[in-house]
């Protein structure tokens, strides 16, 4: 069976690595590469993603090559679409790195899940979400949180421009604040090297 292996990265990474490997293997037509930059979202990169893997044969196997996209050990996906979506939680889980466990959960099952007792004083949990509104059910369901990064969320619907590539509607506004009531630090920060931005000064 043959495989096709696509290298996602931050940026460039995955262009240079895909142009080392054809330089000395030749060129490989079933490898590619895509990279995600400050000017796009995740579901933008998601999207070029879906298109790959829907040009793929389904007797094809696919193989994932990544960069840290998320730093922590354990990562858990909490959004109620991307719970009943497989092809998401297939993306998601196959951009995971080595050693780095992920899971996808509905909002319910996603409070139920962080509130429960950690099996190692250590651990350490990485919530993603698509919209600062889920954060804020999680809140209002018991869950607690030191901060939430705002990721890059484009512009579509009724969402405006807000911080950097951050666009938020006027409901994602408002939990924000609600959160930021709540004692959760909302900020921006796309990488660690950048400055942090506080919300609280854009709302």
């Amino acid at each position: 069976m043959s495989v096709k292996i696509i290298a996602v990265s931050h940026g460039r990474f995955s262009e240079g690595l895909v142009d080392s490997v054809q330089m000395l293997a030749g060129e490989q037509k079933d490898l590619v590469y895509y990279g995600l930059f400050p000017e796009e979202t995740v579901d933008d990169l998601r999207e070029k993603l879906r298109a790959e893997l829907e040009a793929t044969p389904e007797d094809m196997e696919v193989l994932f090559l990544s960069d840290v996209f998320h730093g922590s050990p354990f990562n858990t996906v909490v959004d109620d679409e991307v719970a009943n979506d497989s092809f998401n939680k297939r993306v998601i889980k196959a951009l995971a790195p080595n050693g780095v466990k992920c899971n996808v959960y509905s909002v319910e099952k996603g409070a139920d899940i962080l509130q429960r007792p950690s099996k190692e004083a250590s651990e350490k949990v990485m919530v993603l979400t698509k919209t600062p509104n889920t954060y804020a059910k999680l809140v209002d369901l018991g869950c607690t949180f030191e901060g939430v990064n705002l990721g890059g969320m484009g512009l579509r619907g009724e969402r405006k421009p807000f911080i950097k590539n951050v666009a938020c509607a006027p409901d994602e506004i408002e939990s924000i604040k609600h959160l930021m009531d709540k004692g959760v630090h909302v900020y921006y920060q796309l990488v660690p090297e950048q400055q942090v931005i506080e919300a609280k000064d854009y709302v």
